[in-house]
Formats: structure tokens, sequence, C-alpha cells
């Protein structure tokens, strides 16, 4: 009996892990179906979409063990079998891959309704090309920029607790990085959208008062204005859009100005708990890791520093009023050079 024990035990190490989970044995079957059924015979996004809602069962439990049963927009197994089955269907050359974006586009909005959504699908991307990370961040930027994602979830996944090895690298931080850019990017391309319409205004109503004083001819005067200048109701609309965007961008270095801060705190305490423990190889390791996050932060301060000095009161309030003198340091020394 202990001998066939051993021997179940023995088959069993050796096995695919698909092969001793029925619910991944499931989501096999699923991928299979995706690739001959849907995708090699060109079905429409809606068609998969109808597949995934109406074959792939629900599950209650996200991969980091979240709890879902609440999270009624945020389809785990749907995104793993689809994210997964995409790529891998896709994955001859860096132009399928990202193209498939673009031919399943309303499959990905659907599968990311929620912040939980978002958050799972690049974990998914990720767990898909974790040899690859050149495809991760092309796949990320592609993403974006069709509003699949938002910065505020590829920042919440790059500081995962799971990512924070990966941190410390050059490739995440750049995503990071490349991700606040893009936020600000899209903050100055709105407010240069909204100036040049209050100056289109002004510049109709000075000529129509020109015309009015000199009792002119508005056609002399048309070469100076644009013959349809926009109204006060488009100029209200861009105004709100603006002040949307630059909330946004206020919460995001709020949020990355927090995860930073927050790893600091924490590694800082695995240095000391080595330190005090005479551990010299870890708590060295620890000290390097928490060097790097400092210099994080400190380039994320000077790097779009005139985004942080206008939100500098609420930066300090919110995260380095309670923190440990190093890294309140590095918020004051920063605050002194742009003084």
């Amino acid at each position: 009996m202990e001998e066939e024990d051993a021997e179940n035990q023995i088959d069993k190490a050796n096995l695919d892990p698909i092969d001793i989970d029925p619910e991944l044995q499931k989501r096999r079957e699923h991928a299979k179906v995706l690739v001959q059924e849907y995708f090699q015979k060109r079905k429409s996004p809606e068609e998969i979409i109808d597949f995934l809602e109406n074959h792939v069962d629900r599950v209650n439990e996200g991969p980091d063990g979240t709890n879902l049963e609440n999270e009624q927009e945020c389809h785990w197994a749907a995104i793993d079998v689809f994210i997964t089955t995409i790529l891998e269907f896709r994955k001859r050359s860096i132009t399928h891959t990202t193209s498939a974006l673009n031919t399943y586009m309303k499959v990905f909005l659907h599968l990311a309704k929620s912040d939980v959504s978002k958050n799972y699908m690049l974990w998914t991307v990720y767990e898909s090309w974790k040899d690859h990370k050149q495809m991760i961040a092309i796949i990320v930027e592609k993403m974006l920029g069709c509003t699949v994602i938002t910065p505020s979830s590829v920042v919440q996944w790059a500081f995962r607790q799971e990512m924070l090895d990966e941190l410390s690298r050059f490739w995440l931080w750049n995503i990071v990085m490349k991700t606040i850019k893009k936020m600000n990017k899209h903050v100055n391309k709105i407010s240069s959208e909204y100036e040049e319409m209050q100056k289109r205004m002004r510049d109709a109503e000075d000529a129509l008062n020109l015309s009015g004083a000199d009792g002119g001819d508005m056609a002399v005067l048309g070469h100076l204005v644009d013959a349809n200048p926009p109204g006060e109701e488009e100029l209200a609309m861009k105004e709100k859009k603006l002040e949307h965007a630059k909330d946004m961008q206020k919460a995001l270095y709020l949020q990355t100005m927090q995860l930073i801060v927050h790893i600091m705190l924490r590694q800082n305490e695995i240095f000391i708990s080595y330190s005090n423990a005479g551990d010299t190889e870890n708590s060295e390791q620890a000290e390097l890791l928490l060097n790097i996050f400092a210099e994080r932060l400190q380039q994320v301060l000077l790097m779009y520093h005139d985004n942080v000095i206008e939100h500098s009161q609420l930066l300090s309030r919110l995260v380095f009023d309670d923190v440990d003198e190093r890294v309140k340091g590095i918020f004051i020394r920063f605050q002194a050079l742009t003084a």
C-alpha cells in the first residue's frame, strides 16, 4: 500500500499542473475551442464575448487569493483564458501580437470593466510573457493607448507584492515612468486645446467689437478669425475634460508616491530585521534594494518636478508627514532644491 502511494506521488510530481487541476483542465479546453472555432474561423468580437460569458465558469477567487464574489464585473477565468490564448495564438511577431488588440478591442474592453479586471489583465500579460520583457512593455503601452487599461492600473500592478523583485529592475520601472509621462502628455494636450479654444473665442470677440466700433464689415475681418469659433458650451465641455484629466494626474502622482514610500518603509523593516539578527549577507541585499527604491523616488521627484511642486502640499500631508527620517529627508531636500 505504501509502495502504491509512493508511486502515485511520483506520477503526480511528473504531471503538468493542468492535468491535476480540474479548473485548469477546463480552461485548456476552452482555449482549444477559442483557437479552433473562433480565432481560426475569424469569428466576431461579439461572438467571442458571448462564448466567454456563457461557457467559461466564473470563479470566486483571483490568482492572488482576492475574493471575487462581490466583483461581478471581474471575470477572472475569462480574462485568463482569453489573454493567454490570444497572446499564444498571435505570438509570431510583435506586429501580430499588437494587431490582436485592434482586432479584438471590444473583447479586451469588455473584460477590463473594473480596476480589479485591469489589474488581472496585466498580471496575465506578465505571466504569459515574463521571459520577453520587451513584449510586455509594448503590450502595456498599446493597451494604455487604446484605454483598455489606465495609468493607475499600471502603477497598481507594477507595485504588487508579487512584482517587487522585478520593480528593482529597469524594464518594469521604465514602464512606470513611461506611464506617468503618458499621463502628463495627455493633460498637456487637453490644456493646449483648451487654451487654443479660448484664444479663438477672444479673437472672434475682438473682431466683432472692432467691426461694431468702426461700422465695418465682418467679411473684411474674416481673415483674422475662424469662420466658426467655439461656443461657450463647447469651451465648458473642454474645461470639464481638462479638470478631469488633472484630477487623474494628481491621483496618479499621489498613488505612485504612496506605493514607493510604502515599499521603502517595508524594505527598511526587512533591512533592520536582518541587521539585528547579524545576517550580513541578507542585510546587505536588503539595503541595496532600499537604496534602489530611494533612487526611484528621487527620480520621480526630479524628473517631474513641475507636477510634484504643483501638488506639493497634498503630497506632504498624505505621503511624507508620517514617515521615517530617511524618506522624509528625500522630500525635504527636493523642496529645498526647487524652492
